[in-house]
């Protein structure tokens, strides 16, 4: 095969697991009972992502599962703004997350603006993911990862719903410590993925160990998202209130 044909051939596979889980959702968000949902959406992915893996290409694992991330949020943002009572019935802890982060913005209080309750959770959610990242080849991790971006949205969705602006809403709805969680997570997870995988016959040859400048990327912005969630978290809510239409 052709060195431009291997390279389209590659793209697609980078690219299909992404809008398949789109369609995925936008199918079975009204009939599949929320416990179900990330399972179905991270189907399509896990199959491209696993044989990366496999191979050593990190870096079409990585891109497969930022691509995949990018579709889900855009997806999940838009399901939950035109159909709310249904998005809230199909993704797991959508209301409860979505009243607590709110409330926060309004007012201040709760979790997200105190380090005391965050850093811990965060621990818990980290030792959480890496030990199913390691035990599921990655499976579990996508699962996770598939929830968290479906309930992240529907927060932003709801915040859409409060006024302002929505475009500002959308940009703002998911402040830089987020975002570095998601891609420090994506790391950490292909990293973790691959001592197991590497274990399935047939072993690829040759045999792929950890990559280990992947895991200390993945650590070091769960590192990051702690600090910045700290810094940030009090001037960023009063720039989102200040959007939103409230005082500051």
């Amino acid at each position: 095969m052709s060195l431009p044909l291997c390279r389209v051939r590659r793209a697609l596979v980078i690219l299909v697991p992404a809008p398949a889980a789109a369609a995925i959702f936008l199918l079975s968000f009204r009939w599949s009972p929320a416990a179900l949902l990330p399972f179905l959406l991270a189907a399509p992915l896990f199959p491209v992502f696993a044989s990366a893996v496999r191979r050593g290409d990190d870096r079409s694992a990585l891109s497969s599962v930022l691509v995949w991330a990018v579709a889900l949020i855009l997806c999940a943002t838009a399901v939950s703004m035109l159909w709310q009572p249904e998005a809230e019935a199909a993704i797991l802890r959508s209301r409860q997350y979505a009243e607590e982060s709110v409330q926060w913005v309004r007012t201040g209080e709760g979790p997200e603006g105190s380090p005391a309750l965050f850093l811990p959770r965060h621990a818990l959610v980290f030792a959480l993911f890496s030990l199913v990242s390691v035990a599921t080849g990655g499976l579990g991790a996508l699962v996770l990862g598939a929830a968290q971006l479906n309930y992240m949205s529907y927060y932003v969705a709801s915040l859409c719903r409060l006024g302002g602006g929505v475009p500002a809403v959308l940009v703002l709805g998911w402040p830089p410590w987020a975002l570095v969680r998601v891609v420090s997570y994506i790391a950490l997870g292909t990293a973790l993925a691959r001592p197991l995988l590497a274990r399935i016959p047939p072993r690829p040859e040759p045999a792929h160990p950890i990559c280990w400048p992947l895991l200390w990327a993945g650590l070091g912005g769960v590192l990051l998202d702690a600090v910045l969630k700290t810094v940030l978290a009090a001037p960023w809510r009063r720039l989102l209130l200040a959007v939103l239409g409230g005082t500051p």
